[in-house]
């Protein structure tokens, strides 16, 4: 995440899984799991088995882990743009720009990502 896309990094290491929509050979969307592995509020930088196309929309449902014991994770729907994918010990790493949160999302993962690594602004 570069340039205006910039903002605190954190090593989240949450799952999540997202629809690709790259229509290689004719397929239609796929949905596939992944981690994100770097994660700020404005994008994040995910590890997956598939390789994405660039600039491309995706759809990711990220699952945020509870914010205090006995509460259940929940999941967030963000609509994003892939900036690229690079391979990396066999491993694809998709770097994704953060569009559109559906609802309250964005302040539902702006509190976890103060609760799980420290104040933000």
């Amino acid at each position: 995440m570069n340039g205006k896309f910039q903002s605190q990094r954190y090593p989240a290491n949450w799952n999540l899984r997202f629809v690709c929509n790259c229509r290689k050979n004719g397929a239609g969307p796929k949905i596939y799991p992944a981690t994100a592995k770097q994660l700020s509020i404005n994008g994040t930088r995910i590890q997956s088995s598939h390789n994405v196309c660039p600039n491309t929309s995706i759809t990711l449902q990220l699952n945020v882990p509870p914010m205090a014991d006995g509460e259940p994770a929940r999941i967030i729907e963000i609509i994003g743009r892939t900036l690229y994918t690079i391979l990396e010990s066999n491993h694809f790493f998709t770097e994704i720009e953060f569009l559109k949160f559906d609802k309250a999302s964005r302040k539902m993962l702006l509190q976890a990502l103060n609760q799980h690594f420290g104040a933000i602004s």
